[in-house]
C-alpha cells in the first residue's frame, strides 16, 4: 500500500486503485497500537494529504523511534522518507540541506548501498547537500570513503567533480576553476553538471568583477547552444538545466544595469518546479538584490 500510493504521488502515469487495500488494512489494525503501525497510520494520512507539518511529524516519529523498528521496517520507512524530502525539494518546500541526515542515517545503517555499490545521484546529492551546508569536513569524509564503492566507469568524473564542488562551496574558485580545465568529464550527465558547475563559478567571479561580464554571457550562450545540439538527452531531461541558465541570464543582467525591473527580479524562482541548483539560485538572486541596493547609480550620458 506505502508502495503504490508512493510511485501514485511521485511518478506521472501511475494511478494504483489503493483504497479498497486501505480501508482493509485499515479495519484490521483498528485498535492495534504498535509503533510500526504507528507510523504507518502517520504515513498513509500524509501520502493522502501531503502536507509539509505531517512530513515533518512522519519524519521525527521515524527518527525517535528507530530503534522500535525490525531492519526492514526501518529500511522502508528510511527510503520512503529519502523519496519524500526530495519532492519537497524539488517542490522548493525544503532546503537541499534538510536531506543531510537522512542521507547520513542511510550510510551509516548501509540501506544507501545495493550490492555494496552507492548510485551516482545519491553521490551527488549527499555532496551537495553536505557542501551547501558547510559540513566540508563530511564532504571531505565521505568523497574518500565513498568514492570506491559507485561505479567504476564514472568513479573518475565522481572525484574530479566532488572535489570541484566542494572548492566552489568554500570559496576558492580558481581551484574550482583548474579542476573543472584539468579533467573532461566522460559521462553525459557529469558534462551536464560539470556545465552548472563553471557557470556558477564565473557567474561569482562576475559578481566580484563586472570585467568577467561577457565571458558570463558569451558562457550563457554557449551552455544554453550546447543543449540545443546534445542529442543523449531527451528534452524533457534538459529542460532543469535550460531553465537554470535561463533564470541566470536576468539575474547577471540585473547586476550588470541591463534589466530586468526589480520587482520582476523578486518574483524570479517563486512557482520553479524544475530548475538545476534551486537553492543556489535562490542565494544568487538574494545577493543580486542586496548588491543592487548598495550600489550607486550609474550617471545617466550627458550627466
Amino acid at each position: 500500500i506505502n508502495e503504490m500510493m508512493a510511485r501514485n504521488r511521485l511518478l506521472r502515469g501511475e494511478d494504483h486503485d489503493v483504497a479498497a487495500e486501505l480501508k482493509k488494512w485499515e479495519a484490521v489494525g483498528e485498535g492495534v497500537q504498535h509503533p510500526s503501525i504507528d507510523l504507518y497510520r502517520m504515513r498513509f494520512a500524509f501520502l493522502a494529504e501531503n502536507q509539509l507539518s505531517q512530513y515533518w511529524a512522519l519524519r521525527d516519529a521515524f527518527l525517535n523511534n528507530r530503534g522500535q523498528h525490525n531492519e526492514r521496517e526501518q529500511k522502508l520507512h528510511l527510503v520512503s522518507l529519502l523519496n519524500d524530502t526530495m519532492a519537497f525539494i524539488k517542490s522548493g518546500q525544503l532546503d537541499i540541506t534538510d536531506s543531510l541526515p537522512l542521507y547520513q542515517l542511510g550510510l551509516e545503517t548501509g540501506v544507501l548501498l545495493h550490492q555494496g555499490q552507492l548510485s551516482r545521484n545519491t553521490y551527488t546529492t549527499i555532496v551537495i547537500a553536505s557542501n551547501t551546508k558547510g559540513t566540508f569536513d563530511f564532504t571531505t569524509h565521505f568523497i574518500e570513503t565513498y568514492t570506491a564503492q559507485v561505479e567504476k566507469n564514472i568513479r573518475n568524473d565522481c572525484y574530479n567533480w566532488a572535489r570541484a564542488h566542494t572548492a566552489y562551496w568554500q570559496q576558492n574558485l580558481e581551484e574550482c576553476l583548474a579542476i573543472l580545465k584539468r579533467h573532461t568529464f566522460k559521462a553525459p550527465y557529469f558534462q551536464l553538471i560539470g556545465r552548472v558547475l563553471n557557470t556558477q563559478v564565473y557567474f561569482d567571479l562576475f559578481l566580484k568583477d563586472e570585467s568577467y561580464q561577457r565571458y558570463l554571457f558569451s558562457y550563457f550562450d554557449t551552455f544554453e547552444k550546447w543543449l540545443g545540439r546534445e542529442k543523449v538527452w531527451s528534452k524533457s531531461a534538459k529542460a532543469s538545466f535550460l531553465r537554470f541558465v535561463q533564470i541566470c541570464r536576468p539575474l547577471a543582467r540585473y547586476h550588470a544595469d541591463a534589466g530586468p525591473e526589480t520587482q520582476k527580479v523578486e518574483h524570479l524562482l517563486r512557482r520553479e518546479r524544475n530548475v538545476q541548483a534551486l537553492n543556489w539560485l535562490k542565494q544568487k538572486k538574494e545577493e543580486v538584490l542586496r548588491l543592487k541596493a548598495g550600489k550607486t547609480p550609474r550617471p545617466e550620458p550627458g550627466d
